[in-house]
């Protein structure tokens, strides 16, 4: 979402993110309420680092918001008492049509 210019930095508070006009328009078409995701209590976009795999993804209220729509659409599933996210084939597909492609530590 960085590369796409979706989401950038936010110079003033290190790790937080800011939607830019594209992304807000892209997450937007994609059926993500950004103005209901800003409203939430919770901190609205920053950078998590996957404990996993060692890279950032996207959390806050926005993350969520995201998730909540991915799973929603199955693109996404969660595991049971656990907080591991799979993609299904379809979010695969889903998310390269958007220019999304899914980064794979599978070999």
């Amino acid at each position: 979402m960085v590369r796409k210019g979706w989401v950038e930095d936010d110079a003033a508070q290190a790790k937080q993110l800011l939607v830019t006009e594209r992304g807000e328009k892209a997450l937007r078409t994609l059926g993500v309420d950004v103005a209901a995701a800003q409203a939430r209590r919770r901190q609205f976009a920053c950078r998590c680092c996957d404990w996993s795999e060692r890279r950032d993804h996207l959390g806050g209220a926005l993350g969520a918001a995201l998730a909540e729509h991915l799973q929603a659409q199955r693109w996404i599933e969660r595991t049971k008492h656990s907080r591991v996210v799979r993609i299904t084939a379809d979010g695969e597909q889903g998310l390269a049509r958007l220019g999304l492609p899914v980064l794979s530590s599978r070999a």
